[in-house]
């Protein structure tokens, strides 16, 4: 159990410290929506040239969140063993190689390797960014900081559509290979920015070294008054399945399957599923694309804003629920309604980004310091598990089922989110620090705090 002890950086002013930890750590999400989401746009100039067919497209939509499955469950538990520093430039390297070999590609086989390489990067992101930001974060301000992820994410999809406009635009045949390749270059931009950034204090103490609260105050929060003495070590992956984890595990993972789940049967083929609808040409279906991500990622802004005011369970059950009715009502869309189609798409995503944007602190709030990044990457694990089936599925449901039943059964799934949800209600973590919220084991299993 964490030790009753004065937190890290629970003061309630934000450093500009503490704001470039989570600006860098952010900036991996940013990445992540970059790569994500340019793969639409790179499948419009492929599924033509490439004479690529349904189970094709599937399978380099896919690749991606394959790698991110693995990345996130093996970094996840890899940055609780060495530390989330060391893990950082790992990531990144990885993902140098996967968007070089992607841009470089010949032919399918080299494209999927490479996509491969580049989901795993991605993957493994995701718990170190999460976990390093929530154990720097005031504990006023963590929902907010650690909720950035998701406008990121947005941001840098936002940045993929424009980029790809560009290229088309000036009629460059080989747009997709650079609007691949430049995702490296960023990368390499970020690795530096992340020499700079200190090891977590928490991880330092739960591998048994002293932290100097002196030195800890000048690097990241110079208004806190002290560090802990100690924090858990409890490290065995078989204590996130103990009773005392058991809900709020369960919640976490469900939700991050059923949010991506419903994210990736949508998004990866949106430039194509919008000239379906009526909108024509590629730069057309890009610039709407593009616009959408932009107001994505301004919602999931507001979103992080009120993280810390708003309980957590409250705005992702309400969100999750009208984001069901939204996407149910997006099956018995027709080709002829292209107007109604984009109306409805954009409110069932916005629903469903706020809600992915409430994941982000939830993932790593409920869990000791040796065991953050672990049931992080479990999370992000089991919700790429959930985009590569979404990824590759989707498309031959509508081709085999069509449109209306293709809809459906994503919305299935995520009803079935839902009844989880309301059934199993973890605790209120908002404005608790993370010793705080598992001093209070009892209570992760119950109904204290906020009403949903």
């Amino acid at each position: 159990m964490e030790t009753k002890t004065s937190h890290i950086a629970e003061s309630r002013l934000l450093t500009k410290s503490v704001g470039f930890i989570a600006f860098v750590s952010a900036m991996g999400a940013f990445l992540d929506g970059y790569d994500n989401l340019v793969i639409g746009a790179v499948l419009l100039l492929l599924q033509p040239a490439w004479k690529l067919t349904a189970p094709q497209l599937g399978l380099i939509s896919s690749a991606a969140f394959l790698g991110m499955a693995l990345g996130g469950l093996i970094f996840g538990r890899l940055t609780d063993k060495i530390g989330r520093q060391t893990s950082f430039i790992l990531d990144l390297s990885l993902f140098v190689i996967g968007g070089l070999v992607s841009a470089f590609a010949s032919n399918i086989s080299i494209l999927l390797i490479g996509r491969f390489i580049a989901g795993l990067a991605i993957g493994a992101d995701v718990p170190i960014s999460t976990s390093l930001i929530a154990e720097f974060s005031p504990k006023n301000k963590r929902g907010f900081l650690t909720g950035l992820m998701q406008p990121f994410w947005f941001a840098g999809a936002t940045v993929s559509g424009i980029v790809t406009i560009v290229f088309l635009l000036n009629g460059n045949q080989n747009a997709w290979r650079w609007a691949l390749g430049l995702s490296a270059v960023i990368a390499v931009i970020v690795m530096l920015l992340r020499t700079r950034m200190p090891e977590s204090p928490r991880w330092l103490l739960a591998k048994g070294q002293n932290v100097d609260q002196e030195e800890f105050s000048r690097k990241v929060d110079e208004s806190s008054t002290s560090v802990p003495s100690s924090v858990d070590a409890e490290s065995k992956v078989s204590v996130l399945f103990s009773k005392r984890y058991a809900v709020p595990l369960t919640v976490v993972l469900v939700f991050w399957f059923v949010s991506i789940y419903r994210g990736s049967s949508f998004n990866s083929y949106l430039p194509i599923l919008l000239q379906t609808f009526g909108v024509h040409g590629n730069i057309a279906a890009l610039e709407v694309n593009t616009v959408l991500y932009l107001i994505y990622a301004v919602v999931s802004f507001i979103t992080a804003l009120f993280l810390d005011r708003i309980g957590r369970r409250s705005i992702i059950l309400t969100s999750w629920l009208i984001n069901v009715v939204f996407t149910f009502a997006v099956a018995f869309v027709t080709g002829s309604q292209p107007i109604l189609f984009v109306a409805l798409i954009l409110a069932s995503t916005i629903c469903n980004q706020i809600v992915t944007t409430a994941l982000y602190p939830w993932s790593v709030e409920f869990f000791p310091t040796m065991l953050r990044g672990t049931a992080q990457g479990l999370a992000t694990g089991i919700s790429r598990f959930g985009a590569m089936f979404a990824t590759f599925i989707f498309p031959i449901l509508q081709v085999s089922l069509g449109w209306t039943w293709a809809v459906t059964v994503v919305s299935v799934v995520m009803f079935i989110g839902l009844i989880v949800g309301f059934i199993l209600r973890p605790v209120a973590t908002e404005n608790r620090s993370l010793e705080e919220i598992l001093g209070s084991e009892s209570k992760l299993i119950g109904t204290e705090g906020e009403k949903a």
